[in-house]
Order: structure tokens, then C-alpha cells, then sequence
């Protein structure tokens, strides 16, 4: 069309005509754009599915060495409130390594929970979290399962009504010395003054359980805190207890190691080097915990014992008597009930 033959209202009347078509689908772009930047910010703010991040992992060995065709469960939660649980959605998924050890999950841009087994190690668990998308592979180590042994457990609680005193404790028959129960032989002294004051340093700073003989005593093994990321077996302490190096008392034994005294340890021992059945080890797997109020003094700890003499501290969990290993041993429960996606 010649433009230049049009007169020219009927040609300011076209531009215009034009210029408002323009406007219109630019601003029906603009809006539906902006109606995807909407739904996109939502997606990401609810954790919603549309958001995957890629965690590449590799199961090794505590020498290094991949372990093929180990079996991975991974879950992790999405939207509602995490502080209620409401509206919250949680997820499965499982996948194998291959010949090299390596496999690729896929789930959660904020965190996944992994565990990781195969037949003949001890089974580990780890959260991987946002910081460790894409920067993989990250090595899960699975522990072998050397010589298990079954072991002798006890839970242990004991009351004490003084404010301070001394009292000697039979750890094979889990029980005080007269006049407080119906220990035998004293394997080490539980010695406590009431704090005045209620704070962790001051319990920790009143109490010590020091062996009766020179040859016993104890061995800290600091067990490092673990805020995710850092892989946790099941069975993630000593197969042997130390063959020396004890100390006569349990706090200086935590003293030892350079951490912070009230740390998490597990306290090997050594009790009845003396004696014709001895020398016995043992380990302290939980505690010792240290409790007081106006009625008297409490300590709680769990513990466990080779009675053959043996330094072997690796646990038979299906032969070792009551109570089972806690905290040492574990099932993925966040696997009951979940939607697969």
C-alpha cells in the first residue's frame, strides 16, 4: 500500500490503529511471562518437584576401594511447614552402584537422606545437602563386617541419695558394691559431688569413675559432631579395644584426647588385669550421664563387655544380649510410607 497517497488523517488514524495492536500483544507477552516468573518463584519456594538436584556419590571401602552394585535408599520431604509436618510430602527413591562405585540420585534441592548397604558391610547413612549438588562425586564408606562376637550389655542406672561420696561398681553383674546393691568386685569407683549449679561443665567437672586397679582404666574415643554431610556406619567405632595406653580415670582419659571434655566419646576399658580370668574389655557406648535434683544423684550410661577376654569390641547384634546397640544401630524408618516418584 502507498502510504504516501492516503490523505492524512486516515494515515494518523492507521498508525494509531497499529501502534495499539503493537501495545496489546506486547502486554499479553508481558503478562503471561510474568505469570511464569510467578509460577517458577513458587516452584522454588515450596520445594516443589520441578526442582531436582543431581548428587553423584561414590561407595567405597574404608581403603578407598568401590564397592559395585551397593544398594541406595534416598528420601527427602517437599512443601508444607517443617516446623508442624503439615502438608508436608515425602519421598523414595532407590538405586544401585556400579562397577566403579558410583551412582547418580536425583531428588531434593535442599536435603536428601541416604543410606547405603550392601551384603558383608555395615550399612551407612548421610545427608547431602544443598552445598553438595553437583560437586560429586562424594564417597559413602561402607565398613566390612570382619569377626563379630557376641558381647554382654547392660544399661545401666544408678541412684545415689548423698550429696557426695564413693561407691565401687561390678560391671559384669551391672550392679553397686554393698551396701548400695549386690556387686562382688569392684571394677571401678563412681565418685560425685553435687554441683552447685545445674550447668553442663559443673555436672561434668563432679563426677569421675576411676578403676580400682593400676593396670585397668580407660581410652576416650572422641566421636566428631556430625551436622550432614559426613557419612555414619552403623557399627563407626573400634574393632579392637587398645592394647595400652589406659588411664586410671574416665575424665582424664576424655582429657587425653585434646576435645572439648564434654564432647561424645566412647570410653574403652579395661578391668581385672589382675585378676586369673582377666585382663576383660569392654566399652562404655553411651554416657555416662550425670542427673541431680533435691531427691538425690542418677548416673545412666550403656556398656559392653567380651567376657572371653578377647579386645574384639565388633558386635553380633542378632547373639549379643540386651540391650541392643541404640544409637549404633539403625533402620531407615522415613521408608515406611512413602510416595515413589
Amino acid at each position: 500500500m502507498d502510504l504516501t497517497a492516503m490523505p492524512s488523517a486516515l494515515l494518523a488514524r492507521r498508525l494509531r490503529s497499529r501502534l495499539w495492536c503493537q501495545k496489546q500483544v506486547a502486554a499479553g507477552h508481558r503478562g503471561r511471562w510474568m505469570k511464569l516468573f510467578a509460577l517458577l518463584a513458587i516452584f522454588a519456594v515450596s520445594g516443589c518437584g520441578f526442582f531436582r538436584a543431581r548428587y553423584d556419590v561414590r561407595i567405597v571401602t574404608e581403603q578407598g576401594e568401590p564397592i559395585p552394585e551397593a544398594h541406595l535408599r534416598y528420601s527427602w520431604s517437599e512443601g508444607g511447614d517443617p516446623w508442624t509436618g503439615k502438608g508436608v510430602r515425602r519421598f523414595s527413591r532407590t538405586a544401585s552402584s556400579d562397577q566403579m562405585g558410583l551412582a547418580t540420585l536425583s531428588g531434593s534441592h535442599r536435603v536428601i537422606f541416604v543410606a547405603a548397604e550392601k551384603n558383608g558391610f555395615y550399612s551407612s547413612r548421610v545427608s547431602l545437602r544443598d552445598g553438595r549438588r553437583n560437586e560429586g562425586p562424594f564417597d559413602i564408606i561402607l565398613r566390612k563386617i570382619s569377626a563379630p562376637v557376641s558381647l554382654h550389655g547392660k544399661q545401666a542406672f544408678v541412684e545415689l541419695s548423698e550429696n557426695s561420696g564413693e561407691v565401687g561398681y561390678d560391671l559384669l553383674k551391672g550392679a553397686l558394691l554393698p551396701p548400695y546393691g549386690t556387686g562382688e568386685i569392684e571394677d571401678f569407683k563412681i565418685m560425685w559431688k553435687k554441683p552447685e549449679r545445674n550447668h553442663a561443665q559443673d555436672r561434668f567437672d563432679s563426677y569421675d569413675f576411676v578403676t580400682s586397679n593400676s593396670e585397668d582404666g580407660f581410652i576416650a574415643f572422641h566421636l566428631p559432631y556430625n551436622d550432614g554431610g559426613v557419612s555414619e556406619s552403623e557399627f563407626h567405632t573400634l574393632y579392637e579395644a587398645p592394647d595400652s595406653g589406659y588411664v586410671s580415670g574416665l575424665r582424664q582419659s576424655a582429657r587425653n584426647t585434646g576435645n572439648e571434655p564434654r564432647d561424645k566419646y566412647v570410653y574403652y576399658f579395661r578391668i581385672r588385669s589382675h585378676s586369673s580370668s582377666g585382663p576383660i574389655y569392654g566399652k562404655i557406648i553411651s554416657g555416662p550421664g550425670y542427673r541431680f535434683d533435691d531427691n538425690g544423684n542418677a548416673f545412666d550410661f550403656v556398656y559392653m563387655v567380651n567376657t572371653s577376654g578377647s579386645r574384639n569390641m565388633e558386635p553380633d547384634i542378632a547373639r549379643s544380649t540386651a540391650p541392643r546397640l541404640g544409637h549404633l544401630e539403625y533402620s531407615l524408618q522415613s521408608s515406611t510410607g512413602l510416595e515413589n516418584k
